[in-house]
């Protein structure tokens, strides 16, 4: 059985406003990585934190690079977790953004590190610098080069070509 514990995950971002783009993109990748390391991950029963090593982060990355597709990134964003799901079970917008998260710990804990976030081991507390470098690492996670935001593909993905969205 998978447990899953809630989490606080603080953003240091030095703006009074967020917009709504830059958390949905945020989120949309973070939640691309979680979900992708649960699908890599052959024991996601093991819900440790000491299971999280540098080898194993570094094997991850290069399984991302690897797998790297506009496409695949929402799939995974898409993937069903079941009792694997990450939630949020509070936001609170002060400065700095708290975010009481619930999830499996080992990939939360790559996830936080693949947005170039800290691990607080003892209190098992995730702090993020801002959602710009976020989104920046998450980006070079998911080996997305260039300078354009691709939009998001919303809806199941599926084996038709791409379209991409035209402006109204």
């Amino acid at each position: 059985m998978i447990i899953r514990h809630q989490f606080s995950m603080t953003f240091q971002d030095p703006s009074d406003h967020v917009l709504v783009r830059d958390f949905t993109y945020f989120n949309y990748l973070f939640r691309a990585a979680y979900a992708a390391y649960l699908h890599w991950d052959s024991s996601p029963e093991i819900d440790c934190i000491e299971k999280y090593n540098s080898q194993v982060l570094g094997d991850f990355k290069s399984h991302l690079a690897s797998i790297y597709h506009s496409r695949k990134i929402a799939e995974h964003f898409f993937l069903e977790l079941y009792d694997k799901e990450l939630a949020f079970s509070r936001i609170k917008k002060d400065s700095p953004i708290e975010i009481m998260i619930i999830g499996v710990v080992s990939a939360l804990t790559v996830a936080v590190i693949l947005s170039g976030g800290e691990v607080e081991y003892k209190d098992l507390k995730f702090k993020i610098n801002s959602l710009g470098s976020g989104i920046k690492s998450l980006r070079e996670a998911f080996s997305i080069k260039d300078e354009k935001r691709k939009p998001m593909t919303w809806g199941l993905p599926s084996e038709e070509k791409e379209s991409e969205p035209k402006a109204g």
